[in-house]
């Protein structure tokens, strides 16, 4: 599984919810890549949450990983990786 992200407004009705990074359980069990039942902040993570209509984008309480938001020319882009955003643009054209 990919470890890095990118999310684009133009594509929204394809954005899933996914848990990226490592999390402890409730049982103290390693989760790797999967969501626990209680996001307590354990853990080095990012996360996309799809509701009907609109996303939630986090990470864990220390911010150990890393959001970019970039916002223009009538679309938003949002990654864990700045170079992905990046490489996203200069495909753009933007």
């Amino acid at each position: 599984m990919d470890i890095l992200w990118l999310i684009d407004t133009e594509n929204f009705d394809s954005i899933e919810t996914r848990f990226y990074g490592w999390t402890i359980s409730e049982k103290n069990e390693l989760l790797l890549n999967q969501f626990p039942s209680v996001l307590d902040g354990a853990g080095s993570y990012t996360y996309i949450k799809r509701y009907h209509d609109t996303i939630e984008v986090g990470q864990d309480f220390l911010g150990t990983q890393s959001i970019f938001v970039y916002q223009g020319n009538g679309f938003s882009v949002v990654s864990n990786s700045f170079m992905r955003i990046v490489k996203y643009l200069v495909k753009k054209g933007d």
